[in-house]
């Protein structure tokens, strides 16, 4: 409790000394957020302790939609971009029987740059963390383990592919 209690002081710290900073603006398609997001962020001088402001382009008239962004329509954003991203159909990550989400080995069938597309999601994911935005993603245990350097066992089999891990057993 304790080191949570320290990451969240420092996060604020940092989330104050942001707003100090030029504010980044964004021109988003709603109907290419994803896109939208990975060109206006993925460039080099982006500051991802900054604050975003987020317009929103209409899909009807290509104008701009009314509407101040002073904070809702960021979330509104964020939260729409990882539905987007995070979604299997969108091809960049596969779930597990128990509807638990890791990279999917195939991505690069269906994006090109899917290296960059990953760096981009881990960007989002810790930008969600520092403005304190809860994003839906439940990711596997085996996934979790390799991203925080663990090494993956046996058992975790059972969390990619149960009736495999159950075969196994047998044979044990």
């Amino acid at each position: 409790e304790q080191r949570v209690a320290l990451l969240r002081a420092r996060v604020q710290v940092a989330r104050e000394a942001g707003l100090a900073r030029p504010a980044i603006k964004m021109r988003v398609r709603r109907t290419h957020l994803f896109e939208d997001g990975l060109t206006t962020l993925m460039v080099k001088e982006a500051e991802w302790r900054a604050r975003f402001q987020v317009v929103f382009i209409s899909a009807v008239t290509g104008k701009p939609e009314q509407g101040q962004d002073a904070g809702g329509l960021f979330k509104e954003f964020w939260e729409k971009l990882a539905e987007t991203a995070f979604n299997p159909e969108y091809g960049l990550f596969r779930q597990t029987e128990q509807q638990l989400l890791f990279p999917n080995p195939e991505a690069w069938k269906y994006h090109e740059q899917v290296e960059t597309l990953f760096e981009f999601l881990g960007l989002v994911i810790g930008k969600a963390i520092f403005e304190g935005i809860v994003v839906e993603p439940c990711f596997a245990p085996f996934f979790l383990a390799k991203l925080l350097g663990k090494h993956n066992s046996y058992y975790d089999l059972q969390s990619l592919d149960p009736a495999l891990f159950a075969n196994l057993q047998l044979l044990k």
